[in-house]
C-alpha cells in the first residue's frame, strides 16, 4: 500500500477544513470590508466572526503539533507503533477533542459575558472585546488561551529538531549526505 497513512490523512483533511473555516470566516469577510473601506457586512457576521475566527487557528496549531508527536514517536518506537495510530476509534476521539478544546474558548466567553465589537483601529476586523471589568472571566480566558497557543508553538519545534536528528542519524549509518538528511526528515514528516 503507497500513500499517506490514515491517520495522518484524517488529520490532514482536518486541517484542510479548519483552513477553510478561516478563510470563510475570517480573511473573506474582511477583504471585502477592506476594498469597501470599512465594515459593511452587519453586525452579524461581525458577531459570527468575532467569534468564530479563533477556533480554526487553534485546531490548525493542535493538528500541526499532533502531526509533529505522532511522527517522532513513530520514529523512535516503529515497531510499538504500528497499527496503533491506524484505529478509527483513536483517529476519530483524538479528532473531537482537538475540535472541542478549540471551541471550548467560545464557551469560556459565552460564560464570562465577553462581547464582540469591529476593532476601531482596523475598522475590517471583528474582534473579540475582552471584558476586563470580569477579572475571574478575564484571567480564565486568558490562562486557556495562553496553553492553547503557547504549548504548540513550544512543543512543534523540539519535535522537528528530534525528525531531524533521526533522520541525521539515519543519513549517517547509510553514508548519506546533509542533504539527505533534510530530504529523509522532510520525507518522515510527510509519511
Amino acid at each position: 500500500r503507497t500513500g499517506l497513512d490514515r491517520f495522518t490523512s484524517s488529520l490532514l483533511r482536518n486541517l484542510a477544513l479548519s483552513d477553510q473555516v478561516y478563510i470563510l470566516t475570517r480573511i473573506l469577510p474582511s477583504l471585502i470590508s477592506h476594498i469597501a473601506g470599512g465594515w459593511v457586512l452587519g453586525d452579524l457576521v461581525c458577531y459570527i466572526e468575532g467569534l468564530v475566527f479563533l477556533p480554526p487557528v487553534l485546531v490548525s496549531m493542535a493538528l500541526v503539533l499532533t502531526l509533529s508527536c505522532v511522527k517522532v514517536v513513530v520514529c523512535i518506537f516503529p515497531l510499538r507503533t504500528s497499527g496503533f495510530f491506524d484505529s478509527k476509534v483513536f483517529r476519530r476521539g483524538l479528532v473531537a477533542f482537538i475540535w472541542f478544546q478549540a471551541i471550548l474558548p467560545l464557551a469560556m466567553a459565552a460564560i464570562t459575558h465577553q462581547k464582540v465589537v469591529v476593532n476601531h483601529e482596523i475598522e475590517t476586523i471583528c474582534e473579540m472585546d475582552v471584558n476586563r471589568s470580569s477579572p475571574v472571566g478575564y484571567a480564565i480566558i486568558n490562562v486557556v488561551l495562553n496553553v492553547q497557543m503557547w504549548i504548540p508553538t513550544l512543543c512543534v519545534v523540539p519535535c522537528n529538531l528530534i525528525l531531524w536528528l533521526v533522520a541525521k542519524r539515519y543519513t549517517r549509518t547509510h553514508s548519506l549526505s546533509n542533504k539527505k538528511a533534510v530530504a529523509t526528515t522532510l520525507a518522515i514528516s510527510l509519511l
